[in-house]
């Protein structure tokens, strides 16, 4: 058995002695079982069996979640499914290749995912044919579908944390980044940056081709990665404007009940001044989050606490 408890195990372990709720580990602490007077029910991951099958498969589903949302003029980022030509049985008689090109076509540059992947894992950006290529391989190699999407130049990443159609918590998604004094280049702010324990020494490669000796214009912001996932370097702010709260929580509510999915975290970018869902999570993971600091522990906590108690 290991001997490492992640943020998740520990805070489910934590609410259950809190509230005498028999509690037992399973699958090395990737599984509970919870009674309490005699009830009994599961958790799976970070699925909750608050969430019906149907709608849980659904949400993990990229493409057929986007059809769902765009079937209700959800404004969302359109996802279209690829097969695996391994799963050819599956897939449309004509293949993948003749809609991947006219996407790219249409769009200019695409990004292209594990269609039922978390955490930003086998996610790529594409603005050639040999990088589809590329990243179709490598999304095949481990993946039975791809997701394929628009890229989107995002302002701004949101994630929406519901729990029966009521809002739990906002936050935005804040990439690794440097700031420009006016004098210093890329290379000199980013040691600092580093020294000063602010960024991960790492951080760096991930931005790919980098000009370091560009200086930046002073309170210029330089994203260090493109992707916005916590468990890739990214931090959570909490949102407190009351116009943005209002509009983000608008939009989540509709997406959350078009899926019929009760509790569930939507993450929804903004891009040109305009809200978009980009995907609906029925797994509630809130493992980095918990991690960054006391507070934001003790909302995660108290999300799953409710979430918990109204299994029984």
């Amino acid at each position: 058995m290991s001997t490492y408890l992640s943020n998740f195990a520990k805070l489910i372990m934590e609410i259950c002695q809190e509230e005498e709720i028999v509690c037992t580990p399973l699958s090395d602490y990737w599984a509970f079982h919870l009674e309490k007077q005699k009830k009994q029910t599961y958790i799976y991951g970070y699925q909750f069996a608050l969430n019906s099958a149907a709608s849980g498969s659904i949400c993990s589903d990229k493409g057929t979640a986007s059809e769902v949302m765009s079937l209700q003029q959800i404004p969302n980022v359109e996802h279209i499914c690829c097969m695996s030509p391994i799963k050819m049985e599956y897939a449309s008689p004509s293949g993948n290749w003749n809609r991947i090109e006219k996407m790219l076509q249409t769009h200019g540059t695409l990004v292209l995912k594990d269609n039922h992947g978390t955490g930003g894992d086998l996610v790529f950006h594409a603005k050639t044919k040999l990088e589809l290529e590329h990243a179709s391989q490598l999304i095949f190699s481990k993946a039975d579908s791809m997701a394929i999407s628009p890229y989107y130049c995002v302002d701004n990443e949101y994630r929406v944390i519901l729990l029966n159609g009521e809002v739990k918590l906002v936050y935005s998604k804040i990439r690794p980044h440097l700031i420009g004094d006016g004098t210093s280049t890329l290379l000199e702010l980013y040691i600092k940056a580093v020294n000063e324990k602010r960024l991960p020494p790492e951080s760096i490669k991930q931005s790919g081709s980098v000009n370091f000796d560009r200086v930046l214009s002073k309170n210029e912001i330089y994203p260090l990665h493109w992707k916005h996932n916590l468990g890739q370097g990214a931090s959570a702010e909490l949102v407190t404007d009351a116009a943005k709260l209002e509009d983000l929580s608008e939009l989540a509510k509709k997406a959350a009940n078009a899926l019929q999915i009760p509790f569930a975290s939507v993450d929804i970018i903004e891009s040109d001044s305009s809200l978009l869902v980009l995907e609906v999570n029925s797994g509630v993971m809130m493992e980095y989050l918990a991690g960054e600091s006391t507070q934001f522990r003790t909302i995660a906590k108290e999300i799953y606490r409710e979430a918990i108690l109204q299994l029984f």
